[in-house]
């Protein structure tokens, strides 16, 4: 499909949701008591889905959760023989602020040596773990494990673990990738037709070339996206350098580029228009990812960023989910349907999915399944938290440079 046509089918999509809230459907308490949804508008979905809860009841079992989630996707065997895999974590400010495990804002690194490995013992031929974050540069060394976890006989952070996987299955196997640093970039259709994007969005060469893609978020709110899970997380392979970064906001050309971008019948998409436009990209190339969601050490509030963090945008807090959920268990989230994870991720925290506006885009493109979805492992009365802090939200649109006027970052906040 050309580019023209592509930007005209998405923006009449399914074109008929003059905004993007929609009607309300069933919450949580809509579940049966096996453990999968049903609200009613399977019909209009035409099938179901499964997202994968695995539990653990301490940090020390991060790692092994990793392992038996990335295996429930099917992960296992011989079923990635040749196979590359790009492993996408969401590490924010790495580079500007201290990476922390305990704040929440960050996927944790056991987590993502763990998707790795079983990825590997797969029979992958390359695994990339490669991150775009908002610092141009740090040393991976900086990401430790939480306090006292080891692995593979004194791992203690993802650096280390990494130089063991690489001794076990070879050096050419498995690499650590700071996106803002790589060589090679390729574009890809966007659906803005905004002067910025004439050559398409930018992402990175080694994850567009990978076979497979595994996105593996934290879950945390956010004061312009309301919620970061497994859509979101692939803001970070677009560009910091080559995309700008003013007045405090990433990428702010991107964010300029398709703030008045209509999507599928919802107008303005914002930066929910990028990552839509990478997860639809992927998908017309029939590609198979997963999403591997960290549902430990969260942020609620107005993230994206823990309130410590130096930058000053985004004032999150940290949440333990352990301690405020119903069964009194961390989870990770496993599924190869990333609106079933988002939707998932969404009612966690205790949002109607239909309010929030990049799963309504998502799900009028039918991305995936997002009102008929089994739960295997957990159910999601289990793993709700009712009164998870929900972010004030930034009207980036009033942002003047993203109007292409000089200025600062001046968000005007609005409602809750």
């Amino acid at each position: 499909m050309s580019d023209f046509s592509r930007r005209e089918f998405l923006k009449i999509g399914a074109g008929t949701c003059a905004a993007f809230v929609v009607p309300q459907i069933t919450g949580c308490d809509g579940e049966d008591a096996g453990g999968s949804e049903d609200t009613g508008d399977s019909e209009e979905a035409g099938g179901s889905a499964t997202v994968y809860a695995i539990s653990g009841d301490a940090l020390s079992d991060l790692y092994t959760m990793a392992l038996q989630a990335t295996e429930k996707l099917g992960i296992k065997g011989s079923a990635l023989t040749g196979a590359t895999v790009f492993i996408k974590p969401n590490l924010v400010a790495l580079g500007l602020s201290q990476f922390s495990p305990d704040v929440g804002e960050c996927t944790k690194a056991e987590i993502i040596v763990g998707v790795a490995e079983q990825c590997l013992a797969a029979g992958a031929a390359k695994v990339t773990i490669g991150e775009g974050a908002q610092g141009m540069s740090w040393t991976w060394d900086s990401l430790p494990f939480f306090n006292g976890n080891t692995i593979y006989g004194g791992a203690s952070d993802l650096l280390s673990a990494v130089d063991y996987l690489k001794s076990s299955y070879g050096d050419n196997k498995i690499e650590l990738l700071n996106v803002n640093v790589a060589d090679n970039w390729r574009y890809i259709p966007s659906s803005s037709d905004h002067e910025l994007m004439k050559d398409g969005l930018m992402i990175a060469e080694r994850f567009y070339e990978a076979d497979h893609i595994i996105s593996v978020p934290v879950i945390k709110t956010h004061e312009y996206g309301k919620i970061t899970a497994s859509m979101k997380n692939y803001v970070g392979i677009v560009p910091n350098e080559h995309l700008g970064t003013l007045g405090g906001i990433f990428r702010s050309k991107m964010h300029r580029a398709y703030l008045e971008t209509p999507i599928a019948g919802v107008q303005e998409t914002g930066v929910e228009g990028a990552f839509i436009d990478i997860c639809d990209w992927r998908r017309s190339e029939g590609k198979e990812d997963f999403a591997v969601i960290d549902c430990s050490i969260c942020l609620e509030g107005s993230g994206p960023h823990h309130e410590s963090n130096i930058l000053g945008m985004g004032k999150g807090t940290t949440i333990d989910i352990k301690k405020r959920n119903n069964a009194g268990k961390y989870f990770i989230l496993a599924s190869n349907d990333f609106l079933a994870a988002d939707f998932t991720a969404a009612k966690i925290m205790n949002f109607n999915p239909f309010d929030v506006k990049q799963l309504v885009i998502a799900h009028s493109l039918n991305f995936g399944e997002g009102t008929n979805i089994t739960y295997d492992g957990a159910s999601l009365d289990d793993m709700l938290v009712p009164d998870w802090k929900s972010p004030v939200m930034s009207d980036i649109a009033n942002v003047a440079y993203l109007k292409g006027n000089e200025g600062i970052r001046r968000p005007i906040h609005f409602g809750s």
